[in-house]
């Protein structure tokens, strides 16, 4: 197997995983402390949570379309910083959060890496 190949491989499944143990530790942090509040929320809130949902969305789109849940994945990441800006004047704190763009990063990379590397025929 190619150097190339492997490596696209290797960064293809740490996306995978890394996308699926946040997916899961999303999923037991609301099974524990139970839903958002969403009856209470403001509509600049909303976008704050659409943003973070939709990166998750990203991360369950990467396993099988690649492209569109790296970007996904990324757009939701940008939104929720974004809003999160916005509305209190600070990123994120801690280190989970920026965390939440590799599974993105990775999967868009693999994608143009595999393209630009596949020959045409």
């Amino acid at each position: 197997m190619r150097p190339v190949k492997t490596c696209v491989q290797v960064f293809r499944w740490m996306a995978r995983v890394v996308g699926a143990l946040i997916l899961a530790f999303v999923s037991l942090h609301v099974a524990v402390e139970g839903p958002p509040d969403v009856v209470n929320i403001s509509p600049r809130e909303w976008l704050l949570w659409g943003g973070f949902g939709g990166s998750l969305v990203g991360f369950a789109l990467l396993w099988k379309w690649e492209l569109a849940g790296g970007i996904t994945a990324l757009s939701g990441m940008t939104l929720f910083y974004s809003m999160n800006y916005a509305l209190s004047g600070k990123f994120p704190g801690g280190w989970i959060f920026p965390l939440f763009f590799l599974p993105g990063f990775l999967s868009i990379a693999c994608c143009l890496v595999e393209r630009i590397t596949t020959p045409k025929g």
